[in-house]
């Protein structure tokens, strides 16, 4: 489990601070919470394993036929962290 700010947890949920906030002071928040001494308020929440399957579209362009070679290498920067695909 990490623990993250309660704003982090409410903007993650959609939700405003102040509506998670109130559920916190209310005993209603849907997840484990605590409240550090400096009056930080932690949530606990679980961690995410790597999504399989995801897919992405790139798009790269350039703005005129000269500049067509640079294309690869906009494309190269946009793929570095993603595995290789076929293109």
């Amino acid at each position: 489990m990490k623990r993250i700010k309660l704003s982090a947890w409410a903007k993650q949920q959609g939700i405003a601070y102040r509506t998670a906030w109130n559920w916190y002071k209310a005993g209603k928040l849907p997840a484990l919470a605590h409240q550090t001494a400096t009056g930080t308020i932690l949530v606990e929440v679980a961690e995410e394993a790597p999504a399989e399957g995801v897919r992405a579209a790139l798009y790269a362009r350039v703005s005129s036929h000269d500049q067509k070679p640079q294309l690869d290498g906009q494309i190269a920067r946009c793929r570095w962290p993603l595995p290789t695909a076929p293109a």
